[in-house]
Formats: C-alpha cells, structure tokens, sequence
C-alpha cells in the first residue's frame, strides 16, 4: 500500500518544510541512509516492476479472454473475469506511478522528470490503490462463494445468483474507489523548501482541502482504509478459505467410497474447482500481510511516517509491500494454468485458434478441388 499518515507535526523539519511529503529525510537515525532508499527505489522501479508489468499484463488479459469465452452467465466465471480486470488495472496503474525511474533513463532530455514523476504519482496513486482493496474484495467474495458451494450445495444456486453476484462486485469495487478518492483530493502540487540542501523542490503538498477537512480525512485513511477493510477482508478470506479445506476433506473422503460414477464426477469436479480457488485465496491472504503488518507499525512506531526519522524505511517498506501484491496480481494465471483442465483447454483455443482455422480452410480447399475434378471427369 502507498498510503502515507500525514497527522504527525511534531518534527521540527515538516513545520520547516510548508507541509511536504514522499522527500526522503537525511535524519541521521535513520535505519535506513537515503543512498540506500534511493538505490532499492531504482532497483524496483526500474527493473522489478516493468518485469511484473509484463507478467500482470499479459496473464491478466488471458484470464479476461478464457473467462469472457466460457460465458459471463455462469456465476464464479463472471468473479473471476472482474477479479482479472481488476488485478490487470492494479498491475497497470502500479506501472504507471513509479514509470518516472524508465522515463528518466529514456527520455530525461525531453520530459522534466520531477514533474513527471509527481503528477504521475498524484493521479494514479487513488485508483491504483482503489484497485487494490477492489482485487481483495473479489477475491474474499470468490471465498465465500466457495465456502457456500461446498457446504451448501443445493441452496448456493439459488442463494447466489448470476445477476446479484455482479451487483454485489459492483458495489464493492464503486465503494473501494469512493473512498480511495481522498488519496487525490489529499494532495496537491507545488514546491516546497528542503531544509538540507536550500533549495525550492516541486513535490506533492498537503492541499487546502484537506486542512479544511482533515479529521475526515485521517479518519478514512487511518481507520477505514489501513484498518478495518484490510483486516476485515483478510479475516473474512481466511474464515472461509479454512472452511472450504475441512469441507473438501470430508467431500474427498467421501467420494472415494463412493460407488456411483455420476456423483464421482459431479464432486471431482467441484473438488478441483475448490481446490484451484483455496490457492487463489492463500496466495491473496499471504501477499496482505504486509499491509496489515505496515498499519500496526506505523501505529506503533510514531517516527514511522513520513516526516520521522524512520522516513527511508517508511518509503522503502511501502514500495516493497505494493510489489508485493502486484506479484499476487501476477501468479493467478499460473495457478489457472496448473490446476483447471478447462482453462488449458481454453487457452490452447486462443492460441491456435489461426492454425486450426487454416486447417479447417486447406480441408474445404481440397473438398472443393476433388469435386471439381470429378465434375470434369
């Protein structure tokens, strides 16, 4: 998460500063030394995260074409689909806020980086991190959808229908970007002083709004967004996921004395399904850890924050847990990959689809040629 508390004014340096953020302090108790921030930002930035992109990106828009292919209509392809997109517009915006270190490298004679990187940093921080908290709740929707599937099969269906699936997905990923609209009203551009070297430096300041509004503010930051949504969804998540794993071990123990060859079937099926969503979940549940163990530290530790002394490994820890959870965004298409029969499937029709198409057409070329040939004769 990207998120930074801004409600410590005690240091001395931000009363100097006019209110600036995200400037790395060269407090000389820090943990972590501004050379070594600046490193581990450039190593990530310029070369962790276009990897993931590429990664996020293109198995994103597969699961978007295989899940689009097997139709919207069937309930856990429609989670899916959106859990897809969702992931695929966090890898993208992701991309975007910390694409200032590639621009820099490439085209730093033509763009004024600064301003680059800021007003990048501005306007795609809300929605990427809108995208996050979006990509947990699918996800903890997905698990409980699960959990109902394996512990109440005949009144899942009509529990959870098609068409109230999506609108539950649709008030959860409007409600995420409602409140994840603060990150972009919080802020605003302009320069500001920087104590150590004299100079002015353009960076994101506090904006007017949110001194006006500023308990509000704190409030959906500090309490709603680094607390209750991550602690609530993962809790959620993990209640159901432990549900759903003690279920499938009675349901697999029962169909192994089973005799009957429909039911076998019916329940491998449900079985691999489930278990193919249980990795999806854990791998969701692991890669959040750091968000919650972020918000207990910035808690805890108040020179954990932007503007204390612990500045350096505030930044760098921030940085660290969003690729994190771009890598969780990655690995979904491996799990598909591995463990559904059906997705291959799917995919080996996406990619040879042209080849089987010219099969297809060399077959009625040479029916036609034979006909002819035998009309002639």
């Amino acid at each position: 998460m990207t998120s930074s508390h801004t409600t410590d004014t005690s240091s001395e340096v931000i009363s100097s500063t006019i209110n600036s953020v995200f400037i790395p302090w060269d407090n000389p108790e820090n943990v972590m030394s501004h050379e070594t921030y600046v490193k581990f930002d450039d190593a990530l930035t310029c070369y962790v995260v276009p990897v993931l992109f590429i990664m996020g990106a293109g198995g994103n828009l597969l699961n978007c074409a295989v899940f689009w292919m097997q139709g919207l209509k069937e309930r856990m392809n429609l989670c899916l689909f959106c859990l897809a997109l969702t992931d695929l517009m966090y890898v993208l915006f992701h991309t975007v806020m910390v694409s200032y270190c590639v621009v820099e490298k490439l085209a730093a004679s033509v763009i004024d980086v600064q301003y680059y990187k800021w007003y990048a940093r501005r306007f795609s921080v809300g929605p990427m991190i809108g995208f996050m908290y979006s990509s947990g709740c699918l996800t903890t929707i997905i698990s409980v959808e699960r959990c109902l599937c394996v512990t109440m099969p005949m009144k899942a269906a009509s529990l959870l229908k098609t068409r109230t699936m999506g609108l539950i997905i649709g008030v959860c990923v409007v409600l995420m970007h409602t409140l994840c609209v603060q990150y972009t009203l919080r802020f605003d551009l302009g320069y500001v002083l920087d104590p150590y070297s004299g100079q002015r430096v353009f960076t994101m300041i506090l904006s007017d709004l949110y001194f006006a509004n500023q308990d509000f503010f704190d409030f959906v930051e500090n309490v709603i967004l680094s607390f209750f949504i991550p602690f609530f969804i993962v809790s959620v998540a993990t209640v159901a996921t432990g549900v759903t794993v003690v279920k499938l071990h009675g349901t697999v123990a029962w169909r192994q004395n089973s005799i009957s060859t429909r039911s076998d079937d019916k329940d491998k099926s449900l079985v691999a399904l489930s278990q193919m969503l249980v990795m999806v979940s854990v791998i969701f549940i692991v890669s959040s850890l750091p968000v919650m163990a972020l918000a207990i530290v910035r808690t805890a530790v108040a020179e954990f924050s932007v503007g204390g002394k612990y500045a350096n490994m505030y930044y760098a820890a921030h940085l660290c847990n969003s690729v994190v959870f771009m890598v969780n965004c990655c690995v979904n298409v491996c799990v598909y990959f591995t463990r559904s029969s059906r997705y291959r499937k799917e995919c080996r029709a996406i990619f040879f689809a042209g080849r089987a198409n010219r099969r297809v057409k060399e077959a009625d070329d040479t029916v036609e040629i034979t006909q002819a040939t035998n009309a002639t004769a």
